[in-house]
């Protein structure tokens, strides 16, 4: 069975469960949309902060020593850039800041402890990055497991509704409209019953690689429960059944069953 549905103008939007932890739904808000950043940017409002922190310690508070907070620059351009040559070369750049400090400084040292004292910051911004960036991998490989359905492989229902929230409210705020091709595997019990939910799976498979396949990189293929799903990102227009139909085709050809 396939449907069809259209969304434009209808009140009715589905936010997914309530998170109970408001700073964790905050943080983890906030920590998207700085991912988006591109790292050109990232890299610059790292130097940015560094400037801000030389220009308070040599203008404003000579004395304090606030040299060690120059570590945060080097965090948040480790944390948010994709590409570890942003992040290294944000580390080279403020120990190298740091060596200005001290010779700007009231009190200056020697110029060869001063870049020994460099050389050993720089060593701890390199750790420091090889720590956050460990960490971040590991989030970043949970958040997409967690985005995922672990057996076809494609998203699932969290995912979803999520992406789903999010596109409505997109689409309403331009005015357009979203389609989505729902199927249900017709006597899937059936499968189960008499192959066994090991063949079961495989025909899930199956259809979720089929589905990828048989889209548009812009549309998002879901699966909820024992049903697969396709969201298109586009405006459908009055040629949407006819896409369908196309869609249909090239899905139905492409699938075969692994079983006899």
């Amino acid at each position: 069975m396939t449907t069809v549905s259209r969304t434009g103008d209808d009140p009715a939007v589905s936010a997914g469960p309530a998170d109970t932890d408001a700073v964790t739904t905050a943080y983890e808000k906030i920590d998207e949309r700085l991912r988006r950043l591109p790292d050109w940017a990232v890299f610059a409002f790292g130097m940015i902060q560094a400037l801000a922190i030389v220009a308070v310690k040599t203008i404003a508070l000579p004395g304090v020593p606030l040299t060690d907070f120059l570590l945060i620059p080097v965090a948040w351009t480790g944390w948010l850039s994709r590409s570890r040559t942003y992040a290294y070369a944000a580390a080279v750049c403020i120990a190298g800041v740091t060596v200005f400090i001290a010779e700007v400084g009231p009190t200056r040292a020697p110029l060869a402890a001063t870049l020994v004292s460099a050389a050993a910051r720089l060593l701890l911004y390199l750790i420091a990055l090889a720590v956050l960036r460990a960490i971040r991998r590991v989030q970043v490989a949970r958040e997409e497991e967690a985005r995922t359905d672990h057996l076809t492989g494609v998203a699932n229902g969290r995912a979803f509704e999520a992406i789903a929230a999010r596109e409505i409210a997109h689409s309403r705020r331009r005015g357009g409209e979203l389609s989505l091709l729902y199927l249900d595997v017709d006597e899937f019990k059936d499968v189960n019953d008499r192959f066994g939910h090991g063949a079961g799976d495989e025909v899930l498979t199956a259809i979720g690689e089929a589905m990828v396949t048989s889209v548009r990189a812009s549309d998002v293929v879901a699966r909820l429960g024992g049903i697969v799903s396709a969201r298109s990102s586009v405006d459908p227009g009055p040629a949407e059944w006819a896409v369908v139909c196309r869609l249909s085709a090239r899905f139905r050809a492409s699938v075969i069953l692994p079983i006899g």
